[in-house]
């Protein structure tokens, strides 16, 4: 074990000495760029206690833009814009959305901690962090989203995929995605009629089967509630009875919950980022009742969970600042239009919940 602690430290040292002198060689930043730490900047992130959260987005220099042509895959994200859109919108070809045109623009903008440095996001050091383990993410498609960013972050790394929901990395590292809008009930309802037993004891199906053979968690929810509790009064139920069944079923590591993220009304008017969170006075999707419900899951941890797994909340407040990164107008097979101001473009935000995810798992 001492000797893998070691080999991860000197790639880790490796990574990033070679890309803070690229850095210092051109000029420009690598994606999700963190550190210098100590001495040269500032001290790492303590994530529990969310240090990250302080800061504001800021423009890379002029000349480090990515030219409007784009090549995803020459600045390190490779993502396959051609496969179907499924019921994905924002995984949709460029022709079908806004995505296509504002991959380079959205690229411009770095989030700058103020208190605290992370770490860059490296796909092999993740890879190695993970080793032989599965990764289980369950929730909306928001974080079907984000398992679609990592997989474009990971690509140097994966030996093979399954369909959409699944990919294996070179450490034999195993992730997959299940769809559970609300963690509990019986798939993905939506109606208040289908709803009479979500709040038993019960995980949905799919995933507690899998559960038990997960070493690593990542879930969310929020975003349907509204549709079947608006004043989120059966939240704190539904949080205990998944602990509950953590508690019985999950005999991995750590388990991650990550928060709530803001939509954005009107948002195809917007071409960079927010100084300040905007308020709340139009909500009708209940999209800060979600955010405000978050808490309930750090306030439970420690009293529901078995003290050996290590708890984690990845806030994801600073994407509450773009709203230009949200997929803006959708065209249908038919020509109809509509605005999707919830789901975000590919490279964009859902890129730094993985960087977060990222320095909360590794060491």
């Amino acid at each position: 074990m001492l000797g893998l602690g070691i080999w991860k430290l000197t790639v880790q040292v490796t990574l990033l000495t070679c890309q803070l002198l690229r850095c210092h060689a051109q000029g420009c930043p690598v994606y999700l760029q963190g550190g210098p730490f100590g001495l040269a900047g500032l001290p790492r992130c303590n994530m529990h206690q969310q240090q990250y959260m302080t800061g504001e987005w800021e423009m890379i220099p002029r000349h480090c833009w990515p030219a409007d042509n784009l090549e995803l895959a020459e600045y390190g994200y490779a993502y396959d814009f051609e496969r179907n859109c499924n019921d994905q919108v924002h995984l949709c070809k460029p022709g079908a959305s806004m995505c296509g045109l504002k991959a380079p623009v959205l690229a411009r903008w770095r989030w700058q901690s103020a208190l605290c440095s992370l770490l860059t996001f490296s796909a092999e050091l993740l890879s190695a962090e993970i080793g032989n383990r599965f990764v289980l993410f369950v929730g909306d498609s928001l974080m079907v989203e984000q398992f679609e960013s990592l997989k474009a972050l990971m690509v140097s790394q994966i030996t093979r995929k399954q369909d959409w929901d699944f990919f294996e990395t070179v450490h034999g590292g195993r992730f997959q995605v299940t769809g559970a809008w609300h963690l509990v009930g019986h798939g993905n309802e939506s109606k208040p009629s289908h709803m009479s037993n979500m709040f038993s004891q019960k995980i949905v199906p799919g995933w507690r089967s899998t559960l038990s053979k997960a070493d690593i968690l990542v879930m969310n929810t929020g975003h349907h509630w509204h549709r079947v509790d608006p004043q989120f009064e059966s939240y704190h139920t539904m949080v205990e009875n998944v602990m509950l069944a953590v508690s019985l079923d999950f005999h991995g590591s750590d388990i991650v919950f990550r928060t709530s993220t803001w939509g954005h009304h009107d948002c195809a008017t917007f071409d960079a980022p927010l100084k300040d969170v905007p308020n709340a006075d139009h909500d009708p999707y209940s999209w800060l009742r979600a955010i405000r419900a978050d808490s309930i899951w750090s306030d439970l941890a420690p009293a529901h969970l078995p003290s050996n797994i290590n708890f984690h909340v990845v806030n994801t407040s600073l994407t509450m600042l773009r709203p230009d990164g949200h997929v803006g107008v959708m065209v249908g097979s038919s020509g109809k239009a509509w605005e999707d101001c919830l789901h975000n473009c590919l490279p964009g935000p859902a890129d730094y919940w993985n960087w977060l995810l990222y320095n909360a798992l590794v060491s």
